[in-house]
């Protein structure tokens, strides 16, 4: 089982997210500024009617980097009412090119991911002055993000080989909650949109399953080998138990509860 790194295994996805939230959060408010006075300037014109928006989630990129692609659709079903979906492809972040000198790593065959989310949006009618897409929202939504890794990654120290992992994990993270966001209806034809979503708390379950096998000779004293070590855990938090038992062997699944959050920032078009 993955008794000792259970709450690690159920967590540390999160804190990838964590690391980029206050750059994604500023990002949005430099993108509000920018366009809130626009925005307001022309408040009494009416919204063309147009009942679709395409659009690109920019999210990924900004916290899982390149090779992450997620679209979205929004369909305009009331003056104030909208359904959407987000759906793509999205992958683990590598591991950082400053501990290459420390760690080979062999294969990496398998590092996907598949993302779904959608929402049902209720956009505030007294305080909007125009009608969906445009304007302060709230929704409820549900995500799902499943990833599928398959790594091998060896361990040297002084040129010699200190130890190994070989690891294979799939994890599922499902979350439901309630979203506050704000759309903004750009351009001459109000053809372009700009979509942030700065505050979602949710309920989130996890499912993992981990199937690891490493091996470590000797006692971890460099300093600089127990930073390789804790950013190796930090993407496999089985890694971690080698400094304290030399040898594991491990295959378990592990569930339960846990708090979530969702922020996204996207561009659309409308048509």
């Amino acid at each position: 089982t993955l008794n000792c790194n259970k709450r690690e295994g159920k967590v540390h996805l999160f804190k990838i997210y964590h690391k980029m939230k206050v750059n994604l959060l500023f990002l949005s408010f430099l993108f509000s500024v920018s366009f809130i006075a626009s925005a307001q300037s022309d408040t009494t014109e009416a919204t063309p009617q147009y009942k679709h928006v395409v659009r690109y989630n920019l999210t990924p990129t900004l916290v899982l980097g390149t090779g992450s692609y997620v679209v979205g659709y929004e369909r305009i079903l009331k003056p104030h009412r909208s359904f959407s979906v987000n759906a793509g492809y999205i992958q683990l972040p590598q591991i950082g090119k400053s501990l290459l000198d420390t760690l080979q790593i062999e294969r990496a065959t398998k590092r996907n991911g598949f993302s779904f989310a959608a929402d049902y949006r209720f956009y505030f009618k007294k305080r909007n002055k125009r009608n969906a897409p445009d304007g302060l929202y709230w929704a409820p939504y549900f995500t799902a993000y499943f990833f599928d890794s398959d790594i091998s990654i060896q361990v040297f120290e002084g040129g010699g080989l200190k130890g190994y992992l070989n690891a294979q994990s799939d994890m599922l993270f499902l979350m439901g909650g309630v979203e506050l966001g704000y759309q903004f209806v750009m351009g001459k034809k109000q053809r372009w949109t700009l979509d942030l979503i700065l505050a979602g708390p949710s309920l989130r379950y996890d499912i993992i399953n981990i199937k690891a096998q490493t091996l470590y000779e000797g006692e971890v004293n460099d300093e600089y080998l127990k930073g390789v070590l804790d950013a190796i855990t930090a993407i496999f938090p089985v890694f971690g138990q080698l400094a304290r038992e030399g040898e594991l062997n491990t295959s378990g699944f592990a569930n339960g509860f846990g708090a979530g959050y969702r922020y996204v920032m996207q561009v659309g078009y409308r048509f």
